[in-house]
């Protein structure tokens, strides 16, 4: 049996590629793409229509079976997993990389297995990440890439390996906090598959019921019998009609995947179900609103779906995950052909049981030697056949009775390889969520936390502070997390009495590790951090001797192992062995690399987290040295050497005049000292002071940002004018102050950003917002943002035919989810109509009306499923009748009232589950649209119709009252 072979070689792909990063940066969620924590990342929100050949490195794996092709420019993805028996794809290999805006920075592509941390789409998609490669001893060989999420200052590993012999792919990730804070995070591997009309979504025969939410909606939720729900096969692919993601509501088994039957070939996924709770297929359905999206992703126009695995069960489950801790899953894929599809797989081999058929057909990954299956029915062996397989073929048994039984798989030693299960798990009763009754604002603010919302976690924190001790700490943490020390000092005074997370975090402020922590290491779940602290602080101290005692007696971690590593550098020791016991147990932990001398290419983020680690230590000279290493030239590195001299007693040399720095923002804790060194030494370095005021920022220090932002007038002054506004908009909610802001930003030089969000300010007056978007659109031709700020601003002055014109003469891509495109497009068609109604001119009101039941796709959105143009088609209706066209006033009518072919959903909302989330959104198209379906059913003599929409109607109504909503918009 041959090894594995390993190859460094390049690949290139057509590339389309995106238009240049925002200079504004992404300070507030609500204004990314996926309304997801982004900064200090930039946005990539143009894109570009012009395609070029692109060289890519890659990395390939081959086996007898396999051929994988891995690329790290490309965020790491698994691009290409060819079979090589069945000459088939296992995955989707778009031939042509063209991203559209997904990902939580915009551009996106689809294609192969991408890798999503901490989460979807994720900011280093379409970055360069870090790999490595090994071949093991028994032959088998893999690549590893990962790198640092600069978000959270986490890290993430994933290990692709191939082994001898096997037709399958391992793949070992690991989710690394080395922080000494929780941050959120959550996990999904999304495989990209092509799809036909006949593809079938398998779910295990014991899945019975589905979990969906609307697409970029995760707030409300519905059921679904899978795999048929109200008379639709919802496991074929042809029947979607609609943007559909699914979750297995629970899993008993180990086993999802796909199906080609036309090419009768699949892929399937095996992971413990217990481990990877995760199992969900998102589609865009087969409708043109969804190939639209398709059309934008590729040149080819295949139909793709995504098979996603992560250890929670839905997209809105978000975790802390803990300090120190590494979470791993372990997922295998392999290919199966020639089965017809399959109910039955385990993690070597796919097996379809027909017991119509009464047969059995079997496919295993290796060499399994003799086999057994046996016919089992109320737990007694009714029939068994010994039999062969041959890797990548396929083994047919026939039974003569199979009614009620289970099959399973034993190997020659009686092992257990895999049993069916009959069809009769059903879902447990649903458990209404039930808030608990002490700790409310603790767990509301860990939920806050984990979606991602800092601040109105803390707001949580400090309200049950008072009388909650675990909520006055949860704020201590939070204020130093931002550098806050002595806010988050004062914080802990409030806990009463102190729980030892606390004792931790004022050991950790106070820099006094071996007095205050050394009680907390009989604290079996803080001892590891307790010890972290201690070393650390004997590292400080420059007690070698201590460090690698304390250190020692850590559970094994990368970043212990790390330090561990320099203290015995520091006493004269071979570190060799720790460094690579380290690396064992993270492979890409910057202090391993720093000290190993390693000249393996990593970037400059990833050294400035080792010069870090260094200073927390004060090891100033480690930290000045490795700057000499500094990969590429990243703006703010001249400020840490200046920082480090003079720390070092040697001659400071700040950075002179240079270019704006303006797209690799400053973004660590550390970093406020030596930029705040920098601007005591040089007050004129406009450069520091814009950074500086982007960190405070980040860290949720407006107030701290405000005077640097204020105080620049040549440099950045564009961008810092920007910043202003949002804080006076979005913060201090002054919007008269965040005008005059915008305004002066407009005035200088600025970004498609700026004028985007500045056409969405209350109160902005349209007339004078005009002229800076017309010469924004002259600027930034190819940015749809500034497009769609001068068509809602033409609509906002009354001017409904230039809208349209600018939504007629340009080709948009929209983020996904977002319909900004169709409501500006419908509302000038409605507004047009309106007038020829006033002026009587029916027939022309009614094409107005008709327009707006059109989708011209160059807006990005194309015609869905269902009927959205209920309102459009009742109105058209109306000035049909008035023309005297009551023939075609029917057929308007008719369409009104019209369903269409999807599944319509009755969602309900999560905190139902989940008692913490806030309110559901509310889709208020949606229910607009089923008001006016209503209306138009009493016009046209459906009572029985209208009734029943009426009906749903009231009920939601009730809802949103007895939730003390708002509900008077909800009419036709």
């Amino acid at each position: 049996m041959n090894p594995v072979a390993i190859e460094h070689t390049t690949l290139a792909l057509p590339w389309y590629a995106p238009g240049d990063d925002d200079v504004e940066p992404a300070l507030l969620a609500e204004f990314t793409p996926r309304r997801a924590p982004v900064y200090p990342y930039t946005l990539s929100e143009v894109i570009q229509f012009g395609k070029e050949e692109r060289i890519f490195e890659a990395l390939t794996l081959e086996n007898e079976f396999l051929k994988l092709t891995i690329l790290p420019e490309l965020g790491g993805r698994l691009y290409s997993a060819f079979d090589k028996l069945h000459r088939q794809e296992m995955f989707y290999r778009n031939p042509v990389i063209r991203p559209g805006l997904f990902a939580v920075r915009g551009a996106w592509p689809a294609v192969g297995v991408e890798f999503n941390f901490p989460n979807s789409h994720n900011a280093q998609t379409l970055e360069k990440v870090q790999c490595r490669t090994a071949i093991h001893p028994d032959g088998s060989a893999s690549v590893t890439v990962g790198d640092l999420e600069l978000v959270s200052r986490m890290a993430w590993a994933v290990t692709i390996t191939l082994h001898p012999g096997v037709a399958a792919i391992d793949i070992e990730t690991k989710l690394c906090n080395p922080t000494s804070d929780p941050h959120r995070f959550y996990y999904w591997m999304n495989a990209a598959c092509p799809v036909w009309e006949e593809s079938e979504f398998i779910f295990p025969p014991t899945t019975r019921r589905l979990l969906t939410h609307p697409p970029m909606d995760a707030s409300r939720l519905d059921r679904l019998d899978y795999p048929i729900h109200r008379g639709v096969d919802v496991s074929r692919f042809g029947n979607i009609r609609q943007h559909f993601p699914v979750f297995a509501e629970s899993m008993h088994e180990d086993f999802f995947g796909i199906y080609h039957h036309s090419r009768n070939f699949g892929v399937v996924h095996h992971a413990d179900h217990r481990l990877v709770r995760g199992r969900k297929i998102w589609t865009f359905g087969c409708a043109r609103d969804g190939r639209v999206f398709i059309d934008q992703l590729s040149d080819d126009h295949l139909d793709y779906c995504e098979l996603q695995t992560g250890p929670f069960s839905l997209q809105s489950d978000y975790r802390l995950l803990e300090p120190g801790r590494t979470l791993i899953q372990r997922d295998r894929w392999f290919p199966v052909a020639e089965t017809d599809g399959f109910n039955l797989a385990g993690r070597d081999f796919a097996a379809r049981f027909d017991r119509a058929g009464k047969s059995l057909r079997f496919q295993p990954v290796r060499e399994l030697g003799p086999l057994t299956a046996r016919l089992l029915r109320n737990g007694t062996v009714v029939a068994e056949q010994e039999f062969r397989s041959a890797p990548g073929g396929v083994t047919e048994l026939k039974f003569a009775d199979t009614a009620a039984c289970e099959v399973e798989i034993r190997d020659a030693a009686g092992g257990l390889l895999g049993r069916s299960e009959l069809d009769t798990i059903f879902p447990e009763p649903d458990a209404p969520a039930a808030p608990p009754v002490s700790g409310r604002e603790y767990r509301l603010g860990v939920y806050a936390e984990e979606q991602g919302r800092n601040g109105e976690a803390e707001q949580y924190y400090l309200t049950g502070a008072p009388h909650d001790p675990e909520c006055a700490v949860a704020a201590a943490r939070l204020a130093a997390m931002s550098g806050r020390s002595d806010e988050a000092a004062n914080r802990l005074e409030l806990a009463r009495p102190l729980p030892p997370e606390g004792k931790l975090l004022r050991a950790r402020l106070e820099h006094s590790p071996d007095s205050r922590l050394a009680p907390l290491l009989d604290t079996e779940a803080l001892r590891d951090r307790a010890l972290l602290e201690i070393g650390i602080g004997c590292l400080r101290e420059r007690r070698f001797e201590s460090a690698v005692e304390i250190l020692s007696a850590m559970h094994p971690t990368g970043r212990g192992l790390a330090l561990l590593a320099v203290a015995e550098r520091h006493l004269g020791r071979d570190n060799t062995a720790t460094l690579e016991q380290a690396d064992a147990s993270f492979p890409f932990t910057p202090v391993v690399w720093a000290e190993s001398g390693s000249r393996r290419a990593v970037n400059g983020e990833f050294l400035l987290e080792a010069v870090c680690e260094y200073l927390n230590c004060r090891l100033y000279e480690e930290a000045y040295r490795l700057l000499d290493r500094m990969p590429e030239a990243l703006p703010i590195a001249p400020y840490y050497r200046a920082w480090l001299a003079d720390k070092l007693g040697l001659p400071v040399e700040l950075p002179g005049p240079q270019e704006p720095w303006e797209k690799q923002f400053a973004f660590r804790v550390e970093e406020i000292a030596i930029l705040r060194f920098a601007l005591e030494r040089n007050p004129q370095d406009e450069n520091a002071a814009y950074q500086l005021g982007c960190l405070y920022a980040g860290l949720n220090r407006w107030s701290e940002a405000v005077p640097l932002w204020e105080a620049l007038r040549e440099r950045h002054r564009a961008a810092a004018r920007r910043n202003l506004a949002l804080y006076f908009w979005k913060i201090a909610g002054d919007t008269t102050a965040a005008e005059r802001c915008y305004r002066e930003a407009a005035a200088a030089a600025p970004g498609g950003r700026t004028l985007s969000e500045f056409s969405q300010l209350p109160g902005a007056a349209p007339e004078t917002l005009l002229p800076l978007l017309e010469a924004g659109v002259k600027h930034f031709p190819r940015d749809c943002r500034v497009k769609l700020a001068l068509a809602r601003t033409l609509l906002a002055a009354k001017r409904p035919a230039e809208a349209l014109a600018v939504m007629e003469n340009n080709r948009f891509v929209l983020c996904e989810g977002k319909v900004a495109a169709r409501g500006i497009f419908e509302t000038a068609c409605f507004a047009l109509g309106d007038d020829a109604m006033k002026r009587r001119a029916f027939d022309e009101a009614a094409r107005w009306y008709l327009k707006a039941t059109e989708f011209p796709e160059n807006i990005g959105i194309g015609r869905p499923s269902g009927n959205k143009s209920a309102k459009a088609y009742r109105l058209a209706a109306e000035a049909l009748e008035a023309a005297g066209k009551p023939a075609e006033a029917r057929r308007a009518l008719d369409a009104a009232m019209a369903e269409g072919e999807w599944i319509d959903f009755e969602f309900f909302p999560l905190r139902n589950v989940v008692w913490e989330s806030p309110e559901a959104g509310i889709d208020f198209d949606y229910w607009i649209n089923l008001a006016n379906r209503a209306l138009a059913a009493e016009r046209g003599g459906n009572p029985a119709l209208a009734e029943t929409l009426r009906r749903r109607i009231r009920t939601f109504r009730q809802h949103l009252e007895a939730e003390g909503r708002e509900s008077s918009w909800l009419r036709a």
